[in-house]
């Protein structure tokens, strides 16, 4: 089972920032891009990062530094929901990441609680993450939180588990990575 005993949320955002306090001192991010995010629970953890600027600033970070953000089929919807019909789901999130209380992106932005910074926001999901599942498709909620931050969502003909080495992601990065502009 998935969640139990394992790292939690605030190491992982620790693991996270260290990484990009490596790369801010190794000045491989002079003169380049650079777009922040993941794929899956990774963008869980971006996200849920990105709200939260006071941890960057603790580790001497500036997100005025990110030129853009990029989630693929990132999970950023895993409240638990009271609809019985959402019961695969609630399993699903369950068997993942436990009985932990996690932050919810989406949430977080829709309520006004925490917001990322303004910067160009690109999603791209696909149009059946967990195989056509319906009930499976809320954890992702891509096009929605687009929305709430002003981003570009797109959506590709795939499914979450065969998305990263798909024909269809490559050509939506190909076609709209010009949301974050060239660096000069």
């Amino acid at each position: 089972m998935g969640g139990r005993n394992d790292a939690t949320l605030p190491d992982m955002w620790d693991d996270v920032t260290d990484a990009l306090v490596w790369l801010q001192k190794s000045d491989l991010l002079h003169e380049k891009q650079f777009i922040f995010g993941g794929y899956s629970s990774g963008g869980h953890v971006a996200a849920t990062l990105l709200h939260r600027p006071h941890l960057w600033r603790a580790k001497g970070l500036e997100l005025t530094r990110l030129d853009g953000v990029l989630y693929l089929s990132a999970v950023l919807a895993v409240e638990q929901w009271n609809d019985h019909s959402m019961w695969l789901a609630n399993l699903i999130r369950t068997t993942v990441f436990g009985n932990a209380v996690l932050p919810t992106p989406l949430h977080e932005v829709q309520s006004g609680q925490r917001a990322p910074p303004k910067i160009p926001h690109l999603l791209i999901g696909c149009r059946h993450e967990v195989f056509g599942l319906p009930y499976m498709d809320v954890l992702f909620a891509s096009a929605p939180y687009a929305q709430q931050v002003g981003g570009k969502y797109v959506a590709v003909e795939s499914d979450h588990w065969r998305v990263l080495n798909s024909r269809a992601l490559a050509e939506a990065l190909r076609m709209h990575m010009d949301v974050f502009g060239k660096k000069e």
